[in-house]
């Protein structure tokens, strides 16, 4: 008991070789005083009370390394942002990464700029792509976007898919505005309705939703391509324009005058 030695307070110590003391320690005498520590804290973690006595604590853990690890703490002050079931930070190396859900979405260890925020059992592998909900969506386009929906596909660089299910986007800035099994697959297509496939390079294809059996697909680059089983109708001014009546093949002009 350094205490009963006469030794309270004391100036300076110095130990050398190993020194054990049990129970409670304290170290500095105020809030400026200055613990060095020259060499390596070994152990189970350090652990925090906080400012108030009670059955609660922090401990700061240290995972066992398996190579000499440095991190850092930037000059600022701030918050430091852990990770949780539904809200991860992820980083890896110097990639930084957002995944939000209900769990199960997984961003590969070489991705950076990913963002996962919502939804679950997403799959991403791409760099700076987003998946912002739905289910089961997979990005492997760099830049490429789901914005929501069931088992979509963005392979295309810079590819978006706004929603619907089973579709895919995987030609470059491919485009796949909801539905359903639509493929937008030359690069700078956009497929929508159900069942579109937009195969060529800047082509446009719309699928009415009651085919749900056979593809309706582009045939050229750059085409224009509308499946409508209900007619298609085009307006030019106020009740002017011309339509093709669903199951025919000639034009009719339309006119409310």
């Amino acid at each position: 008991n350094l205490h009963d030695l006469g030794l309270s307070p004391l100036p300076s110590l110095t130990v050398t070789g190993t020194a054990q003391l049990t129970g409670d320690v304290l170290l500095g005498s105020s809030p400026g005083s200055t613990i060095t520590i020259n060499g390596v804290i070994q152990g189970l973690g350090l652990t925090f009370e906080g400012d108030v006595v009670d059955a609660f604590t922090t401990t700061l853990h240290v995972s066992e390394p398996m190579n000499n690890r440095v991190i850092t703490f930037p000059d600022t002050d701030g918050t430091v942002l852990v990770t949780d079931p539904a809200s991860d930070l992820v980083v890896a190396a110097n990639n930084i990464n957002l995944s939000s859900g209900t769990g199960h979405n997984f961003i590969g260890a070489s991705v950076t700029g990913a963002t996962m925020s919502g939804g679950s059992e997403h799959y991403v592998s791409a760099n700076y792509t987003t998946v912002s909900g739905g289910s089961m969506n997979t990005v492997m386009g760099e830049y490429a976007t789901v914005a929501g929906g069931y088992h979509n596909f963005a392979g295309g660089r810079a590819s978006f898919i706004a929603g619907g299910m089973n579709n895919m986007a995987t030609g470059e800035q491919s485009t796949v505005m909801g539905g359903d099994s639509n493929v937008a697959s030359g690069d700078y297509s956009f497929a929508a309705g159900a069942f579109a496939h937009a195969s060529h390079a800047g082509a446009f294809v719309f699928a009415s939703p009651s085919n749900t059996s056979t593809p309706f697909s582009s045939v050229v680059d750059n085409e224009f391509a509308v499946q409508a089983f209900g007619g298609v109708r085009f307006e030019t001014g106020a009740g002017v324009g011309a339509q093709l009546p669903s199951g025919s093949g000639s034009w009719a002009m339309v006119s409310d005058r």
